[in-house]
């Protein structure tokens, strides 16, 4: 007979766990909802929200195609809930890498302006030299690149312009060569002191 109440109590103690670690259950996936909801929300609060682009330090490169690149890292959501666009949490690591995939940036810096601001400052490189390439004599070039102090090769130009003096030229290159270097830094280097 002890036998027997033993195994009910055994059995109403197992279902007891089994319900109140299901309410548990339940309870956390409800308050983890609340607190995700509400971090969404608070994405989408508009005091929040970037509404300007400060851009500074553009010659060469226009100011709207940073705007842009800009703009469109900065829209849509993460994990489709939070807004890009929140100044708390805007994707700064994908900004600074588009960034730096425009070869005439050489240097760049990406801040929150407030809360609904961007504030981007670009420093470009400075053209050192050019570098062209294409058939035998300098009547046949095909096309030119600016390159810096370094030898890297940062933005087509054209053929024509007589404002630089020092050129570099290549017949062997077939491949768009921008953003690479012509030669390695020490290479370049010596080069320079010829």
């Amino acid at each position: 007979m002890m036998r027997s109440n033993v195994r009910v109590y055994q059995k109403k103690l197992v279902k007891r766990r089994r319900k109140k670690a299901l309410i548990i259950s339940i309870g956390g996936l409800v308050l983890l909802s609340v607190i995700i909801g509400g971090l969404s929300w608070l994405t989408h609060i508009e005091i929040f929200r970037i509404s300007s682009i400060q851009i500074e330090g553009t010659e060469r490169l226009s100011e709207e195609t940073v705007q842009t690149m800009v703009e469109e890292k900065i829209s849509g959501r993460y994990l489709a809930m939070f807004l890009k666009s929140n100044s708390l949490i805007y994707p700064k690591r994908s900004i600074l890498s588009a960034l730096d995939d425009m070869p005439l940036i050489k240097e760049r810096k990406v801040k929150r302006d407030g809360l609904r601001g961007l504030s981007i400052s670009l420093t470009e490189r400075k053209e050192y030299a050019r570098f062209c390439q294409g058939g035998q004599g300098f009547a046949e070039i095909d096309q030119c690149f600016s390159i810096d102090e370094n030898g890297f090769i940062f933005d087509p130009i054209s053929p024509l312009r007589s404002d630089i003096s020092l050129i570099y030229k290549d017949e062997t290159i077939t491949e768009d060569p921008l953003g690479m270097n012509i030669l390695p830094a020490e290479q370049f280097d010596r080069l320079q002191s010829f």
